[in-house]
């Protein structure tokens, strides 16, 4: 990769952050939700963090996960090429590539 690409990288990961609308509450938000609403809070925000983290930085993300797949040892040459390559897809359908 080229430092012009590496910057393109940068540049298009820092506009994903900031497509992002706040998700927390405030602490006077969270104060005021009575137990009911406060559990679907928690039930939405579980599986809603973990995809933020993920559409903050997806190119670090795809990284450590082609690392995870290349260390499993338990894994062919051809299913870790696979896994690779699943990654890749989601990483450019993340990044609208």
């Amino acid at each position: 990769m080229t430092h012009k690409q590496k910057d393109a990288t940068v540049a298009a990961e820092a506009s994903y952050e900031n497509k992002l609308e706040k998700f927390l509450p405030t602490s006077q938000e969270m104060e005021n939700m009575n137990l009911s609403q406060f559990e679907e809070w928690v039930d939405i925000a579980i599986l809603k963090i973990p995809e933020r983290e993920i559409s903050r930085n997806p190119l670090l993300h795809l990284q450590k996960q082609i690392v995870r797949t290349l260390e499993d040892t338990l894994s062919t040459e051809q299913q870790k090429e696979t896994k690779v390559y699943e990654s890749i897809k989601l990483y450019y359908k993340i990044t609208n590539r």
